[in-house]
């Protein structure tokens, strides 16, 4: 009867939606605070759905749909100029209801910041030079 009821709370724990944070995923990337915050919110709105941006702040973010893992993530992007045109990206993720998130903002994460390095490479010859 004992088990039977500390079963019963444990599984009730686990399917209760709550709120998690993970932990802030960092990358620093060359090429100026402008030209990092324009391919960073590309690459966002390639794959997910921007929900907020202040280019004034060097801050936006963004909002996953859900999947096999996860009920879906809302993710804030903030950018930090450095020093010699070199740009810190945080991102940090929170789940939208659930417990876990089997490793999903480390994925997110992954994905984003290749997408911004693409990005980044992709941008036309002009502005490279324009923003060095």
């Amino acid at each position: 009867m004992r088990m039977v009821k500390l079963l019963a709370i444990l599984s009730i724990l686990l399917t209760v939606p709550i709120p998690g944070y993970s932990k802030d995923k960092v990358k620093v990337f060359q090429g100026g605070s402008e030209r990092v915050f324009e391919a960073g919110l590309k690459a966002a709105q390639k794959n997910w759905r921007v929900t907020f941006s202040d280019r004034k702040a060097m801050m936006f973010t963004f909002s996953t749909g859900t999947s096999l893992t996860t009920w879906g993530m809302e993710v804030g992007v903030s950018l930090r100029e450095l020093d010699r045109g070199r740009v810190e990206v945080t991102l940090r993720s929170q789940k939208k209801s659930q417990v876990f998130a089997w490793g999903a903002g480390g994925r997110i994460a992954d994905k984003f910041f290749n997408e911004l390095q693409r990005q980044l490479d992709e941008l036309p010859a002009e502005t490279k030079k324009a923003s060095e």
